[in-house]
């Protein structure tokens, strides 16, 4: 036989560092998962003040996240107001304890001035019957048919044309009633707020950049708690590569 070498190479600390990359596989895709998680509440926390009226700052940190863990590599994003379910949804809602839904009229003199506008504390139907102005409860025959309600009296000022309350004065006056909320036993509210195709939109992009970081982390470090250095696109060593191939002299 010729002479040759004999080409051995030592395993153990890739093997070792294998092992390690293994063990913190799930910390990495929890990291990577939590990651586009705070991206995709960052993005749905600043979209929601373009689909609705954001009356305190409550209504934007209700917006939130159960995160994910190397043990449960599970993440749910959302609101913690059970009210949202129906502005993501749709679907019918039902007055509390027997109660109807008290659905505000929109325009000049009604509980919300603009369709975006909120309805105050002080124009609230309690509050409205409290006040002393002809306003009450009841069914109204309309050209619509019975429409049960919160009214007012209101009338037509002579002298300025405008409608008042209590009804104008004067021989010309014209008195008649005001709908401020109608009455419902429930009502059906439509879907607004695309949460599922805001996360999907933003897991697409982020995700798959976060997981690539937290995979090349994983491997780095692993590695280095087996005794190895990693240098992306070379092979891996230590110190005078002791641990890499040998040849050594032999026969065959």
């Amino acid at each position: 036989m010729g002479n040759g070498f004999d080409i051995r190479v030592d395993t153990a600390p890739f093997v070792e560092g294998l092992r390690e990359f293994v063990r913190q596989v799930p910390f990495a895709m929890s990291f990577a998962m939590n990651s586009t998680g705070k991206d995709a509440l960052a993005y749905m926390r600043s979209d929601v003040q373009r689909i609705f009226t954001i009356r305190t700052n409550l209504d934007r940190l209700g917006i939130n996240a159960k995160w994910s863990t190397k043990h449960d590599l599970s993440l749910v994003l959302g609101s913690e107001f059970n009210i949202s379910v129906l502005e993501v949804l749709g679907g019918m809602k039902t007055g509390k304890g027997g109660h109807d839904v008290a659905v505000p009229m929109v325009g000049p003199g009604a509980p919300r001035p603009t369709i975006t506008a909120m309805t105050r504390p002080s124009k609230w139907p309690k509050a409205q019957l409290a006040d002393s102005s002809g306003t009450f409860i009841g069914t109204v025959k309309t050209k619509k048919g019975d429409v049960r309600g919160v009214w007012r009296r209101v009338g037509r000022s002579e002298a300025t044309g405008k409608i008042v309350r209590g009804g104008g004065k004067g021989k010309g006056a014209r008195h008649g009633l005001k709908l401020l909320y109608e009455l419902l036993p429930s009502v059906n509210i439509d879907a607004r707020w695309p949460m599922k195709e805001q996360v999907e939109h933003v897991w697409a992009g982020r995700f798959p950049v976060h997981a690539q970081e937290a995979i090349e982390y994983a491997i780095r470090t692993s590695h280095e708690k087996a005794g190895r250095t990693h240098v992306a696109g070379m092979r891996y060593g230590v110190g005078s590569n002791q641990h890499a191939g040998k040849l050594v002299p032999g026969r065959f």
